[in-house]
């Protein structure tokens, strides 16, 4: 998984999120977020130029000294 968001990450330079909501609860966090950036470097098919928008939701289980358990729902806005 890492790699994926390594070479997301290379392909969309500019690449920033909007944070919509964040909830907390004792050791768990919940955002909701749009990643937008512009797709200028290879990933899933060659560099297009165009505007990208993706709407995530992570959620994140906390230790003390770590993150214990994250998932990740992710859709490309319209």
């Amino acid at each position: 998984m890492e790699a994926y968001f390594a070479a997301f990450r290379r392909a969309v330079p500019d690449l920033h999120a909007q944070v919509h909501d964040m909830l907390a609860d004792g050791d768990k966090v919940v955002t909701r977020k749009t990643f937008h950036g512009t797709h200028n470097g290879e990933f899933m098919g060659p560099p297009t130029g165009n505007a990208i928008s993706v709407d995530v939701i992570t959620s994140a289980g906390f230790t003390t000294a770590s993150s214990s358990s994250t998932g990740t729902c992710s859709t490309p806005s319209p």
